[in-house]
């Protein structure tokens, strides 16, 4: 009776201390960083670190931000860019974390992903729904536990989402190159001004397109989105639409560029990007061929009452 004892006493303390012990763990943001980038770091999914810290948006985190980082059993069993495993009911065909990839568009994304565009624009705080750009991040609404891009394979990091935003009304961003041949810059006026107020004060700012081709580039709207990093509503200021086209080896969407401007209606610090419909106007306010063509410069606007 005693050896019996004994040994069931020993089976339970080896089945103890066999058992692994996962702990979570916290990280504090730092500038450069994105969810993916975290991710990828400590071996989990974004959809594990944003279900840990009820993040609704996976494109807005902030420097200094405490998250908390779920142990590697809870990404275990998620796939690693396939998204065929599931979890918590979520039976999609997507993943709970989707990559933009090239010349996609919410209205394809949402219906590859069996959910329609006014979820996905709720579920990730979208301000333009014509608006979105390769690499970026989103939550796919009843989406499986996982991360993949559009075609369903392992995602580079060169195709990570927008860095987290510091607050630098001064810098002005290198242009980026389309899938058309074509760059964009986007500076402001005054960038010494450190803030601007609300409604009343127009934030002023130059864009310029391109053409590294030797063919005219057609395209349909030319514009500036605002994208609201504090959480509140974006807006998106139309500058040209038409029939438009920038010549071989030209600039546009003038000889010299363009100045225009942005009244915010409401404070917090803002991303301004230049962003480009290659469809005409009517395929552009539908979905159409949009891109971002600068990589952002940030504006704050404040409540200002004389």
């Amino acid at each position: 009776m005693t050896r019996t004892l004994s040994l069931f006493l020993l089976i339970a303390i080896l089945l103890a201390t066999a058992a692994p012990a996962f702990a979570d763990s916290t990280y504090v943001v730092r500038s450069g960083d994105t969810l993916y980038s975290i991710a990828r770091k400590f071996g989990v999914t974004v959809a594990a670190i944003a279900r840990a810290n009820n993040i609704t948006n996976t494109s807005l985190i902030y420097v200094g931000q405490t998250l908390v980082i779920p142990s590697n059993a809870s990404g275990a069993s998620s796939s690693s860019g396939t998204g065929s495993s599931t979890s918590g009911g979520n039976t999609g065909p997507c993943p709970q974390t989707y990559i933009v990839q090239r010349g996609e568009t919410l209205r394809r994304i949402a219906s590859k992903c069996g959910t329609t565009v006014a979820a996905i624009v709720a579920a990730n705080g979208l301000g333009n729904p014509n608006l979105i750009y390769a690499g970026q991040v989103l939550t796919i609404p009843n989406g499986t536990t996982g991360s993949a891009g559009g075609t369903g394979s392992t995602v580079s990091p060169t195709a990570a989402p927008t860095a987290v935003p510091v607050v630098s009304p001064t810098a002005t961003p290198a242009p980026v190159v389309s899938g058309k041949g074509v760059t964009g810059e986007l500076t402001l006026c005054n960038p010494e001004k450190p803030s601007f107020a609300a409604k009343i004060e127009r934030i002023c700012f130059r864009e310029l397109l391109i053409n590294t081709t030797s063919q005219p580039v057609s395209y349909g709207v030319l514009g500036v989105q605002a994208t609201n990093l504090s959480g509140g509503p974006s807006q998106f200021q139309t500058s040209w639409r038409g029939d438009l086209s920038i010549p071989a080896n030209g600039v546009g969407p003038t000889g010299n560029g363009w100045e225009d401007g942005i009244y915010i209606q409401e404070a917090g610090t803002y991303r301004l990007t230049l962003a480009i419909c290659y469809s005409n106007i009517d395929t552009c306010l539908t979905g159409g061929d949009w891109q971002t063509l600068t990589g952002g410069v940030n504006v704050t606007v404040v409540i200002w009452n004389p």
